[in-house]
């Protein structure tokens, strides 16, 4: 669907509960669901590159990415990549006072914007590729349409549909369309076929 169907749907549905919703409301609304939808699914993703240091374990995170993945680390040497663990940052804590001197890192911790490689790197200029979420690109035209399949396409318009409850002060009827979304993200995201190639459609009953 293009954001002008997807205001269009989100419209209609309003003319069916008797809402008079400002068009600048249906663009603002519209365009939250598919920042919320892109977000929930994790579609937007991105990847940053640093170089290691010797000795150094901290590393910045791109303010970019708002939820990171994975962190795979290319020794140069031996010319492989490595794919970290992701351990709990206390642990890393514990395991850096076991472990104290530098060798290749096997391991990675999150603590706000910053990963701490464990062990600390014993080489310079080899590569930390960090994956991650980012925030997807604006829906700005009429023509514009979200990257991620179309059969969730629908979940934009519900999630906007949940905004009108709240702006209209149904707030009973919000909370419960909330939760009919949020059991749909939840099994799409269980769901062993949930792909970037998934044909599965899912939207929620009457809308």
């Amino acid at each position: 669907m293009t954001y002008a169907e997807l205001k269009s749907a989100l419209e209609l549905s309003a003319r069916r509960r008797n809402w008079d919703i400002l068009e600048g409301d249906i663009a603002l609304f519209t365009l939250t669901g598919f920042y919320a939808v892109d977000a929930a699914l994790g579609w937007t993703k991105a990847e940053k590159t640093v170089v290691s240091a010797v000795g150094t374990a901290a590393y910045s995170v791109d303010s970019l990415i708002r939820s990171l993945e994975h962190v795979i680390y290319y020794d140069l040497s031996e010319t492989r990549n490595i794919v970290l663990d992701d351990i709990p940052f206390h642990d890393y804590l514990r395991l850096r006072e076991d472990r104290p001197s530098n060798a290749t890192p096997r391991q990675w911790a999150q603590y706000g914007d910053q990963i701490y490689l464990n062990p600390a790197p014993d080489t310079a200029s080899d590569t930390i590729k960090m994956y991650g979420t980012i925030e997807a690109t604006a829906l700005s035209l009429d023509a514009d349409e979200p990257t991620f399949p179309k059969e969730y396409h629908r979940l934009i318009v519900d999630y906007a549909i949940i905004l009108a409850y709240v702006e209209y002060g149904e707030l009973p009827q919000s909370a419960e369309f909330e939760a009919m979304f949020q059991r749909l993200i939840d099994r799409i995201a269980a769901s062993a076929q949930y792909t970037r190639h998934s044909t599965k459609r899912t939207r929620l009953a009457g809308v």
